[in-house]
């Protein structure tokens, strides 16, 4: 179908207009030649001819000797046209030649006409020419408008029929406050009805202060805990724009209860987060280089990679270095790759959509997204799959990620800290981990030694650790008996606090709690089994008695020469030796004399 034909009616309104005013007869012609409107009755020429010439130069003319005009020449009605005389103007639209109008003159009366006001005739044609112009134009416009406006209800009802399937509540508000569109379970949250919410504002449905500072300040949110009628929900809230302008936003709501079973949230999403590296224990030289190192990392914008035993505590180090951060305020999420399988972890990192293609910003948003503008710790990371090491590589190199099903860019503003027990720069030789990812997530690598190296520590932790939960077994005050020292510090602790923590506990809870004292004989069996009363390992007393048939009275006095040349023979040294022994000081001091040691 052609331009001129589709606003035919206008044209042919034109036409009987002309032909009225100038009682001369009245044609439109398209691209294709084929009369649009007029008053003419005649057909074209089949070849050649005027108006052919001028959908081809785009050339208006006028003429009142046909025959003798440039274009007659090649028209086939040369030696019998019945025309007089015409004036033709071509009908432009986008710059191109969409058709022509023109008056033809059939007498010699109306040829004088020509002749004797061609100007004026010819400014009329071409003002005609100009309105069927504008009227292409607004036709244009129009048929966009109700092709938008036809695709715009489908995808409304597409929309709404899709978001009818979803178990979340979800609400599209427009800028003014108003909702657009909502489904089932939104309408349940809200306390309102299909009839009622169209004549509702946001303002109304949701007045929680935490929301309304949100949408005022139109912020988006990755998380917000709102109280709607009592209840509790968590929301995510996203703004759209059409360049500048504010279109409205999206609300998904979640309870409480079934968001934390899709994912732990820590208290530091709610702004609960006071651990920082003050709370960082440990007065050993090598706790002291560990802080040190922790407290520049916290201060500088830089990935972290935390590695250490089992139970060193790599965790809490990765609270405290965001909790001495400038991200502090901000949320953050822990997650621990050994506990999903790849297609979870994904969803769990980046996020999964809700609804078809449809509404691509509508999803369930990742860790990487829930930890916007805060920190992601990732937990054994040497178990992430190698398919997200790259997906993770791509993140972190671009500041942006698109997630499964949907091909929108989401920008990242997150602080990543890993850990892991094994070497990660050992898994890159067997490729097992990309070694472009290790080098990317070490940007400053920390080391948690042992437990057992550390033995400057061990009390430290275990007095920390009494405090913490002596309140909830029992009101009294609960200390250790010297003993224990002898025990703890002697114990190799291969599974370092999270063991010392379990160990206390279990103390705790056997206590007959008569006495303020913990005893040696309260600790877990198999810490009593590893360390004599000297303090000697069990397996290596088991190594000594078993070598050369050295008495064991000669090993222990081997011992204590040994400590007091290590510490020194002061009597603050002294006490210090016998208390990590486990014997008074007359004790040692006894003993010092049978080796003719004089103080």
């Amino acid at each position: 179908m052609t331009e001129l034909l589709q606003i035919q009616d206008f044209i042919q309104k034109i036409a009987e207009g002309i032909t009225l005013a100038t009682e001369i007869d009245t044609q439109v012609i398209d691209c294709y030649c084929n009369r649009i409107a007029g008053t003419v009755s005649q057909s074209l020429p089949p070849i050649g001819g005027v108006v052919r010439n001028i959908l081809k130069t785009g050339l208006p003319q006028i003429c009142t000797s046909p025959g003798l005009a440039p274009a007659c020449q090649y028209c086939d009605r040369k030696e019998n046209c019945n025309e007089k005389g015409f004036i033709h103007y071509p009908i432009f639209y986008d710059d191109s030649v969409v058709g022509v109008m023109g008056i033809i003159c059939f007498t010699q009366e109306q040829a004088k006409k020509i002749d004797d006001s061609k100007y004026r005739l010819f400014s009329f044609i071409e003002q005609m020419c100009s309105i069927i112009q504008l009227k292409l134009k607004e036709y244009e416009i129009y048929s966009r408008e109700a092709e938008m406006l036809e695709e715009a209800l489908l995808q409304n009802q597409i929309l709404n029929q899709a978001m009818s399937q979803i178990s979340n509540g979800y609400i599209f508000v427009n800028k003014d406050g108003t909702i657009r569109n909502y489904n089932d379970k939104a309408l349940q949250i809200l306390h309102t009805t299909e009839k009622k919410i169209h004549s509702q504002t946001v303002y109304e449905l949701i007045p929680d202060p935490a929301f309304l500072n949100l949408f005022n300040q139109k912020r988006n949110a990755v998380y917000e805990r709102i109280y709607i009628c009592k209840k509790e929900y968590g929301i995510f809230v996203t703004f759209f724009y059409n360049e500048n302008e504010l279109l409205g936003c999206t609300v998904n709501f979640k309870t409480i209860d079934s968001f934390c079973t899709r994912m732990e949230i820590s208290d530091h999403l709610s702004g609960g987060n006071t651990v920082s590296l003050r709370d960082f224990l440990g007065e050993s030289k090598e706790m002291l280089a560990v802080k040190k190192l922790a407290q520049k990392a916290a201060v500088q914008p830089v990935n972290v990679l935390i590695t250490g035993e089992s139970g060193t505590g790599k965790e809490f180090l990765a609270r405290a270095i965001h909790g001495s951060s400038n991200r502090s305020k901000n949320p953050f999420i822990a997650i621990d790759c050994q506990n999903f399988s790849t297609e979870t972890m994904d969803e769990e990192l980046f996020g999964s959509p809700d609804i078809p293609d449809t509404t691509p910003d509508s999803h369930t948003p990742g860790a990487l997204e829930l930890a916007s503008s805060g920190t992601i710790f990732l937990n054994r990371i040497e178990l992430l799959p190698i398919s997200l090491q790259f997906k993770l590589l791509s993140c972190i190199k671009n500041h942006y990620f698109t997630r499964k099903g949907s091909n929108r860019k989401v920008s990242v503003d997150v602080r990543i800290i890993v850990s892991t027990s094994a070497s990660l720069k050992q898994l890159t030789h067997t490729n097992e981990f990309l070694e472009e990812l290790y080098y990317c997530l070490s940007g400053i690598p920390i080391t948690l030694p042992p437990l057992r190296t550390r033995k400057n520590d061990i009390m430290l932790y275990a007095r920390h650790i009494l405090d913490k939960h002596n309140k909830y077994f029992t009101s009294k005050s609960l200390r250790f008996d010297k003993k224990i020292n002898m025990y703890f510090s002697q114990y190799a602790w291969p599974g370092n606090i999270h063991e010392m923590e379990n160990a206390i506990q279990y103390m705790l809870s056997i206590h007959n709690n008569k006495s303020l004292i913990l005893t040696a004989d309260e600790l877990p069996v198999n810490i009593r089994e590893n360390v004599n009363t000297m303090g000697i390992p069990q397996r290596m007393q088991t190594d000594m008695n078993a070598s050369s048939g050295i008495p064991l009275r000669s090993i222990e006095n081997q011992i204590l020469l040994d400590l007091i040349n290590e510490r020194g023979d002061t009597v603050a040294e002294k006490k210090q030796i016998a208390e990590k022994l486990g014997i008074s000081l007359s004790t040692l001091y006894r003993r010092l004399s049978e080796l003719s040691y004089r103080s």
